[in-house]
C-alpha cells in the first residue's frame, strides 16, 4: 500500500525534493561569498582608516608640516569636451609612498606620492568603482559594482603595488554595502549592509530596507556571524545608506543608523546586539573607554551619562580629536572662533587659541603634535596649523596658492553640494566634497580638476 502511494505521487515527491534542494541552494547564494583570498595565514588590522583608527579619534602619528608648505605637485584629470567640470571633488587617500584616489567616472588610480605620476589604474567596461575604505597590509580595500546600473556590488582588495586583484567577495544581488565602511580586526572583517527587499505595496520607494552586520573570518573564509536589524520605513531613502559610521573601542562594535538616530553597539565575538543609545551625530566622533566625545561635552554610553559639558555658545563646532589625556576641537560663529584644548578627566581647559570667524566643522585632525583646520575669514579661507601643547598658530597657508578656482562656489543639479552650509553661511565659502588627507609628511587637497599635494 506505501509502496502505491509512493508510485503515484513520484511526480510530486520529485517535485518537492527539487524544490528543497533549490531553497538551500538559494538560501546559501543569498550570503557574501569569498572568491579570492590571498589573505590567508596572515593576520591583518586596519593600518589607515577613516579618522586615523578605529576609535575616530582624529589622531595620525605622522610626521607634521612645520613650515608654512607649498605646492608640490598636483595631477589633473582630464576631460571630454562635453563633459560637466561641476562634479564633486575626489575621494582620495594616502598610504606610505601611494596616494589613490577615484575620479568622477568610478576609474581609481594609483599615484607616486613623491612624484604624482600616475603608476597603475584601474578601469573597466560598466565597471563602478566606490570610495576606498580602509588599507591594510599593502592592500586597498573598497567598492566595486558591476555597473553603474546594477545593484550588484563586491568587496575588494588589490595590491597597492600593482593593482592586482588579491581579495574579492561578492554580495548577494539584494545587498549594498553601507557608508559606514569596513573594519578589519585581528584578520575578521566587519561591515554593515542594507538588504533590499521587494516592497509589494503602494508606495513612494520600490524597497523596504533591511540592515545586515556581518563577521567573516579571512583565515577560512567563513561567515562568523550575521545579525539583522529592522530599519524605520518612513524617513526611509532608497539612495543613501542606513548606518553611516563604525567604530571598533573596547572590544565593542559601534554602528551608527542616521535614519533612527541610533548608536548600536555590538558584541563582535557573537553578534548579539547589546544596547541601542538614540543619539544624533553628523560625523564620527570619538569613541575612547566607552567614553562618548560629542561637541563641547563627554557622554558615559554605559550609564547613559554625561560626565561634562562646557555648554559653549557657539553656531558651529568641529568633529573632536584626541591626543593623550587631553580632547581637542574648534568653535565658532559668524563673528568669531577658538580651538579648545581640555583635559578628559577634570575638564581642565589647558589652552584657548583664538582663529579665524568660521571654522569648516568637517575638518579637524592632529599630525602627531600639530593640528591642521580649514577657518574662514573676510579675505578668503585658510588652512592652518596649530601646536597641540600651546594653541600656537605655527602658519597658514591659501589654497589659493595650489587651487585657482578653491574659493568659487560650485554648484550641482542648480544645487549647491552642501546645501546646510549654503544655509547657514551669509559669506562665500569653499564647497569641496571631499576634505584633504594627510600621509607622507603632506596634505593632499582635492580640487574640481584634480589632486593637489603641498609639503
Amino acid at each position: 500500500m506505501f509502496t502505491q502511494v509512493i508510485r503515484r505521487n513520484k511526480g510530486l515527491i520529485l517535485f518537492l525534493l527539487i524544490l528543497f534542494i533549490l531553497l538551500i541552494l538559494y538560501s546559501v547564494l543569498r550570503v557574501p561569498v569569498v572568491r579570492v583570498n590571498n589573505l590567508k595565514g596572515k593576520i591583518i588590522n586596519g593600518e589607515v582608516v577613516y579618522r586615523g583608527n578605529y576609535e575616530r579619534t582624529g589622531y595620525y602619528p605622522f610626521n607634521p608640516i612645520l613650515s608654512e608648505p607649498k605646492l608640490d605637485w598636483s595631477f589633473t584629470i582630464p576631460r571630454f569636451l562635453n563633459e560637466n567640470s561641476q562634479f564633486p571633488s575626489y575621494s582620495h587617500i594616502a598610504y606610505k609612498n601611494y596616494v589613490f584616489f577615484v575620479d568622477s567616472n568610478g576609474i581609481l588610480h594609483a599615484l607616486n606620492a613623491d612624484s604624482g605620476k600616475e603608476i597603475w589604474k584601474i578601469e573597466e567596461e560598466g565597471f563602478g568603482c566606490g570610495k576606498p575604505w580602509l588599507i591594510t597590509d599593502n592592500v586597498l580595500f573598497y567598492i566595486v559594482k558591476e555597473s553603474f546600473l546594477s545593484p550588484n556590488e563586491a568587496i575588494l582588495g588589490v595590491d597597492i603595488n600593482d593593482g592586482r586583484e588579491v581579495f574579492r567577495l561578492n554580495l548577494p544581488n539584494d545587498e549594498v554595502v553601507d557608508k559606514s565602511g569596513f573594519i578589519i580586526k585581528d584578520n575578521i572583517l566587519y561591515f554593515a549592509v542594507m538588504k533590499l527587499g521587494r516592497h509589494f505595496g503602494i508606495g513612494t520607494w520600490p524597497y523596504i530596507p533591511e540592515e545586515r552586520f556581518y563577521a567573516i573570518d579571512l583565515s577560512n573564509n567563513k561567515i562568523i556571524w550575521r545579525v539583522k536589524e529592522k530599519c524605520n520605513i518612513e524617513n526611509y531613502n532608497p539612495y543613501s545608506s542606513v548606518c553611516t559610521f563604525s567604530w571598533y573601542s573596547n572590544n565593542t562594535l559601534y554602528y551608527y543608523n542616521h535614519i533612527s538616530n541610533t548608536l548600536i553597539s555590538i558584541d563582535p565575538n557573537s553578534g548579539k546586539i547589546k544596547k541601542r543609545t538614540e543619539i544624533t551625530l553628523d560625523d564620527a566622533v570619538p569613541i575612547v573607554d566607552g567614553k562618548f566625545f560629542l561637541k563641547d561635552s563627554i557622554y558615559d554610553l554605559e550609564t547613559g551619562e554625561t560626565i561634562w559639558s562646557m555648554n559653549l555658545n557657539y553656531k558651529y563646532f568641529t568633529t573632536p580629536a584626541i591626543k593623550g589625556g587631553t580632547v581637542y576641537f574648534a568653535a565658532s560663529n559668524d563673528k568669531e572662533g577658538n580651538v579648545f584644548a581640555l583635559d578628559i578627566d577634570s575638564h581642565e581647559e589647558k589652552w584657548k587659541a583664538k582663529v579665524g570667524k568660521i571654522v569648516n566643522p568637517h575638518f579637524f585632525l592632529i599630525a602627531n603634535s600639530h593640528i591642521y583646520l580649514y577657518e574662514y575669514e573676510t579675505e578668503g579661507t585658510q588652512l592652518i596649523c596649530l601646536d597641540t601643547a600651546n594653541g600656537k598658530i605655527l602658519w597658514k597657508y591659501d589654497p589659493l596658492k595650489a587651487i585657482p578656482d578653491f574659493d568659487k562656489i560650485r554648484k550641482m543639479v542648480d544645487e549647491p553640494i552642501y546645501i546646510g552650509w549654503r544655509e547657514s553661511f551669509t559669506n562665500p565659502i569653499p564647497e569641496f566634497d571631499e576634505m584633504p588627507s594627510i600621509g607622507n609628511e603632506a596634505i593632499y587637497i582635492p580640487g574640481v580638476d584634480g589632486l593637489y599635494k603641498i609639503h
